[in-house]
C-alpha cells in the first residue's frame, strides 16, 4: 500500500503563454515610405490592370530590399571586402594613359604601372636639353629613351631641386619636378639667367 505524501505537489497552472512577451512591432520610416509608394501604385495599377499579376510582388520586394539596405550600417573595409586597384588608377575611371618611349630617372627605368596619367602625361611632352641652369640634363639614350639626370648626392644638392620649382604651390612630388621643366621648354627667356645677357 502506498504511503500518502506529507508535502502534496502543487498543480502549476498552465505558464507557457507568459513566457513570450510581446513585443511592438514598428517600421522604420523608410520601410513605411516604401510599402506607401507600392501601396499608391497598386491602386494605380487597379485602376489601370496589368497584364502581369506578378509585377506588385516584385516591386514590394525591390523597395523592401532598398529600405533594408538604407537602414543597414556601413560594411567595415577588410583585405578581403576591398575595392581592387591601386592608387596610381585614375579615380575618374578614365584609361591609363601609354608612355611614347622609355623614360629613365637617374639611369633608372620609370615603371608607367607607378605613376599616375599626369606624370605619363608630362613625360611624352618631355625634350632633350639642359633645365635649371644646366643643373638638370635630359639626355637620349641609345634605345630612343630620356634620361633625366640632376645630382642629388648631397642634402645641399637635393635642397637646391625646392629653388627651382617653389613657385608651383599646386603640384606636388615628381609630377611638379616636370611641370617646372615643361614650362623652361616652353618659354626660356622667363627663366634665363640674368647674367648671361650681354650689354
Amino acid at each position: 500500500m502506498a504511503r500518502p505524501r506529507k508535502n502534496p505537489v502543487a498543480v502549476v497552472a498552465d505558464v507557457a503563454p507568459s513566457l513570450f512577451v510581446e513585443t511592438p512591432f514598428a517600421l522604420s520610416e523608410e520601410e513605411r515610405e516604401a510599402i506607401l509608394a507600392i501601396r499608391s501604385s497598386r491602386t494605380a495599377q487597379a485602376a489601370a490592370p496589368s497584364a502581369d499579376p506578378a509585377i506588385p510582388v516584385g516591386d514590394l520586394a525591390k523597395a523592401l530590399i532598398q529600405a533594408i539596405e538604407a537602414t543597414r550600417p556601413p560594411e567595415k573595409k577588410t583585405t578581403a571586402n576591398r575595392k581592387k586597384g591601386n592608387p596610381w588608377l585614375p579615380k575618374d575611371g578614365s584609361p591609363k594613359l601609354k608612355m611614347k618611349r622609355t623614360y629613365y630617372q637617374h639611369g633608372m627605368e620609370i615603371d608607367p604601372d607607378t605613376v599616375p596619367n599626369e606624370v605619363i602625361e608630362r613625360l611624352n611632352k618631355m625634350k632633350p636639353g639642359t633645365y635649371c641652369g644646366g643643373w638638370v640634363k635630359v639626355k637620349k639614350t641609345q634605345s630612343g629613351g630620356l634620361n633625366i639626370d640632376y645630382p642629388i648626392r648631397t642634402s645641399a644638392q637635393r635642397l637646391k631641386l625646392n629653388d627651382f620649382y617653389a613657385g608651383y604651390p599646386g603640384e606636388t612630388g615628381f609630377s611638379r619636378f616636370l611641370a617646372r621643366l615643361l614650362d623652361e621648354k616652353t618659354d626660356p627667356a622667363k627663366y634665363r639667367d640674368p647674367s648671361e645677357d650681354e650689354d
